[in-house]
């Protein structure tokens, strides 16, 4: 919704960071993460570590670039 709000697409998107809580979730995550972004190519870091929210898996944040 970021990205439709600013008239942009996840074509904008040039680069994710990526913090899963149970790396052992990495398999799924990339499979559903591909599937999410219909083939578009971008730069990604995944790591493990704690997200900011309790009871959060998943946290990701993304770089978008505009013309």
């Amino acid at each position: 919704s970021v990205l439709d709000a600013a008239g942009a697409t996840l074509a904008n998107v040039v680069n994710m960071r990526v913090c899963l809580r149970d790396t052992s979730d990495f398999p799924a995550f990339n499979e559903a993460f591909r599937e999410f972004m219909q083939g578009e190519k971008v730069t990604r870091t995944c790591f493990g570590g704690v997200p900011n929210r309790a009871g959060i898996n998943l946290q990701i944040d993304c770089v978008a670039m505009f013309d």
